[in-house]
């Protein structure tokens, strides 16, 4: 007598290798797919954009904020994120030169922390800086004053939003943002 499914052993964690059974109703029989196979079937006959950032568990996006964003002073909504961050990272690494490179890492929270670590080096010596009080910036080298510094705003329904102090558009900056 065959087992019914109830009937056997719970496996707590599935590998790829292991089978699992299943009907198909094309042909109306019994057939057996691995778990690997299964996934992958399931991410095949998903619908387009059925499961974007806010069908996630909190949202992922990785994105860059143009120069030119970083051109003038005044507040700036960064948008299209599908969900509200929690936690934005800020990246720069300008191309390095024999005249110079610098490199920020940066990042901002929803409940309103801040911090930003930002290094230069060139032929006017090296150059670095941190603070608590501003998400993204940069300076040259030689000085340890921001020749580009932008606050944190808010953490926004679909976006972020920045308040640059300080206007440099130099460089495009690189984020991920975490829901």
């Amino acid at each position: 007598m065959a087992k019914r499914i109830s009937d056997l052993p719970e496996l707590p964690i599935s590998d790829g290798n292991d089978l699992i059974p299943i009907v198909d109703t094309s042909g109306n029989v019994t057939k057996r797919v691995s778990a690997a196979g299964l996934a992958q079937a399931v991410a095949n006959n998903l619908p387009a954009a059925s499961v974007g950032p806010a069908e996630r568990d909190g949202g992922f996006k990785i994105g860059t904020i143009p120069a030119s964003t970083f051109s003038s002073t005044g507040n700036k909504s960064i948008t299209g994120l599908g969900f509200k961050p929690k936690l934005v990272k800020f990246y720069l690494e300008s191309a390095g030169s024999t005249s110079g490179a610098r490199a920020m890492s940066g990042a901002m929270d929803a409940a309103g922390s801040q911090h930003v670590e930002t290094t230069a080096v060139g032929a006017s010596g090296y150059s670095q800086q941190g603070t608590s009080t501003a998400c993204m910036g940069w300076i040259n080298a030689g000085s340890t004053t921001f020749s580009m510094r932008a606050n944190a705003v808010s953490c926004d329904s679909d976006g972020f939003t920045i308040d640059v102090v300080s206007a440099n558009g130099t460089f495009q900056v690189a984020y991920e943002a975490y829901g």
